[in-house]
C-alpha cells in the first residue's frame, strides 16, 4: 500500500520500476441510490473528500456530503449530510432537511 498525490494506491514490491499499480478506496458502506452498488470514498488531487458510486462515471453518483443511505420522508430521494455538522439535507431539493 502506497501514498500518492490522489490517496492511497496498491503498488508491486518493484514500485516504481514495475508500473503495476491497483486503486484503493475506502467503503463508506452505504448503497448507491441509483444503481445499487457500493457508494466509495475518494480524494481528489488537492486531497478534498467525495463521495461516488463504484461505477462511476457510467452510474453518474457523485456527491461532496456524505450520503447517509436514508431515504427522504417527503420525496424518496437520498439523504445527505454536511461534514463536521449535525445537519441531514435531501439531495433532491424537495426543501426537506434535518439538525442545525
Amino acid at each position: 500500500l502506497k501514498k500518492g498525490a490522489y490517496g492511497n494506491f496498491f503498488a508491486c514490491r518493484n514500485y516504481p520500476e514495475c508500473k503495476t499499480t491497483m486503486p484503493y478506496y475506502r467503503d463508506s458502506g452505504v448503497k448507491c441510490p441509483e444503481c445499487g452498488k457500493r457508494v466509495l470514498i475518494r480524494q481528489t488531487k488537492k486531497k478534498k473528500t467525495y463521495y461516488c458510486c463504484e461505477d462511476y462515471p457510467n452510474c453518474g453518483f457523485s456527491v461532496w456530503d456524505q450520503p447517509t443511505g436514508e431515504a427522504c420522508p417527503s420525496c424518496g430521494g437520498p439523504v445527505l449530510m454536511k461534514k463536521n455538522r449535525n445537519y441531514k439535507y435531501c439531495k433532491n431539493e424537495c426543501g426537506w432537511n434535518e439538525g442545525k
